[in-house]
């Protein structure tokens, strides 16, 4: 039997054997899939779809572009971190290593600046300062040794300042030329500096390419200098503290001499560096100075210059943090004194002054007193030198009022007997601040004028209006309100009095001249005198008759 014949007997048919396909097939296959996917791509990466600023002039604008454009703008292999490097206070470079082709646009913050100018140049390697030693000072001359690198071998030029504060002002001591990566030695006379504590010399090299400086710069770590042919210092200065108003007056009443200028410096917290500095001429005699409240300490070094160079400094210093001395920090109060505090005194000589009226304590150790004052305004001022010839100034400015405000109320009422469950409370003030009723502040009119709704149960109220001015001084009304709301009944032991809006008790009521007990009563006998009256009248109108017995009947 055939297989086609024994399908056909039992109902189906033997599947056909599937051909295999050709590689010309598959190849063809294939290089349809990659081509479809290719052209998905190509649309996907080409399609506007992706937003890019675009910078025109001055404006910015948002334009969608496709994949691949974005990435020929965005060129995101290209190295954009820049360096940012400050010159002084006025100027600065942010330089962009590898910056591509295109436009670019600057954003960035003015502060405090009116203007800011912008310009761009191409850029070369600054020469890169990689050491810069100081060596020891001697006869007023200092040697000193730097090297500056660069990839190519060129010639640069130098300059070496001396400076006492970075950025601050500066006074060019030499300068030179040298090549690239090869050691400098020279040095530098210090004789025309004067003598201070806190010198730093700045090395600053560059090379000009293009009408453009190339640099770098960098400061030494401070060392101090005594200048032999210096002026004479000044024998003592003046330095007075204002702890509260963080204030410095410096004086120097002493210069017996023909100085050219004085330099006033305040270093802060220790620091080497001066927080403030500057020369004023000496008839000037006394100057104030300014420094951070939140400071702990506070130096303040003076010196005389004669001739372009500056004497020895005297210096004071004090620990504003920590004052020996505290006056109570008010301006407005009803007590008739302010509170002084000190601490760590030895016998100390204060001087406080209440108006004109000066008086001179001596204190010791640590404690508290009381200044007394007076009524109205108080001009209080304290001082006080420690040891370290630092003067410490307090003053204060105080009005003191000890005047309650008046208070008037409307009604009398205290004893007051009222039925209703809520009454209006009212009243007037004067020179009052606030008026609270029971706790509960209420509003002041313009024209001192004030109501309460005050709620009441039945019985007993107590009522307390206070009024207060912003001094502290207080005025206080008090009573007790009695409300019949309810069905309270007033007990009959009691006689209150009735007034406002009270009604009259009960007893009132019955014994009051115009009361119905008097009327029934005068009814009642009214009564009993007519009925007496009719009953005697009968009996005299009657006959009598013997019964027999000999009664009258």
């Amino acid at each position: 039997m055939s297989r086609k014949n024994h399908s056909d007997e039992y109902g189906y048919y033997a599947p056909k054997k599937r051909k295999k396909n050709s590689p010309r097939d598959i190849i063809t296959m294939v290089a349809g899939i990659v081509i479809s996917v290719v052209l998905i791509l190509l649309m996907v990466f080409n399609a506007p779809i992706i937003n890019f600023k675009k910078v025109d002039g001055n404006t910015i604008t948002t334009q969608q572009v496709s994949i691949m454009k974005y990435w020929k703008l965005w060129q995101p292999l290209v190295e954009k971190e820049g360096t940012l490097t400050v010159v002084n206070e006025k100027s600065m470079y942010y330089v962009i290593k590898n910056a591509p082709a295109g436009q670019w646009y600057v954003d960035l913050d003015k502060l405090g600046n009116d203007t800011v100018e912008i310009g761009m140049f191409d850029y070369q390697d600054a020469p890169v300062i990689e050491s810069f030693t100081l060596g020891e000072e001697k006869d007023g001359r200092m040697d000193v040794s730097f090297r500056a690198t660069q990839d190519e071998d060129r010639s640069y030029n130098y300059k070496i300042y001396a400076a006492v504060k970075k950025g601050g002002d500066e006074k060019e001591l030499t300068s030179g030329s040298a090549r690239t990566n090869s050691d400098v030695k020279t040095s530098v006379d210090l004789r025309s500096l004067s003598s201070y504590s806190a010198y730093m010399l700045k090395l600053y090299v560059w090379y000009s390419d293009n009408e453009t400086d190339y640099f770098d710069q960098v400061y030494s770590e401070p060392f101090s200098y005594k200048n032999s042919d210096k002026a004479s210092s000044m024998k003592d200065f003046g330095l007075s503290v204002d702890p509260d108003a963080a204030l410095l007056y410096v004086s120097w009443p002493g210069i017996d001499y023909d100085a050219d200028g004085v330099l006033a410096a305040v270093f802060e917290n220790d620091e080497t560096e001066p927080s403030f500095y500057d020369t004023y001429e000496p008839e000037i005699g006394e100057v104030q100075l300014s420094y951070d409240p939140s400071a702990s300490s506070v130096r303040v070094e003076l010196s005389v210059m004669i001739d372009g160079v500056y004497s020895d400094t005297m210096k004071k210093t004090a620990d504003v943090a920590n004052p020996p001395i505290s006056l109570e920090d008010t301006t407005e109060t009803n007590i008739p004194s302010l509170r002084l505090d000190y601490k760590d005194l030895k016998s100390a000589a204060v001087i406080v002054t209440v108006g004109e009226t000066e008086n001179d304590l001596e204190l010791d150790g640590a404690g508290t007193m009381s200044v007394k004052l007076q009524d109205d305004w108080n001009d209080v001022s304290v001082s006080y030198t420690d040891g370290n010839g630092v003067n410490w100034l307090l003053s204060r400015r105080v009005f003191v009022d000890r005047t309650a405000p008046v208070l008037k109320m409307n009604d009398a009422y205290d004893g007051m007997v009222v039925s209703v469950s809520e009454l209006e409370i009212s009243g007037n003030v004067a020179d009052a601040y606030i008026v609270t009723v029971n706790g509960n502040q209420t509003e002041i009119a313009s024209d001192g004028t004030f109501t309460y709704k005050l709620p009441l149960s039945g019985g007993e109220s107590e009522l307390t209006v206070t009024a207060s001015d912003k001094f502290g001084n207080e005025s206080r009304y008090s009573a007790v309100i009695t409300s019949t709301a309810g069905g309270y009944s007033i007990p009959s032991s009691r006689s209150d009095s009735v007034s406002g809006n009270s009604e009259m008790s009960a007893l009132e009521k019955i014994f009051s001249p115009d009361g119905f007990l008097w009327i029934t009563l005068s009814a009642v006998l009214c009564l009993m005198i007519t009925v007496y009256a009719i009953v005697f009248w009968h009996r005299g109108n009657k006959k009598t008759k013997p019964d027999g017995t000999g009664k009258t009947v």
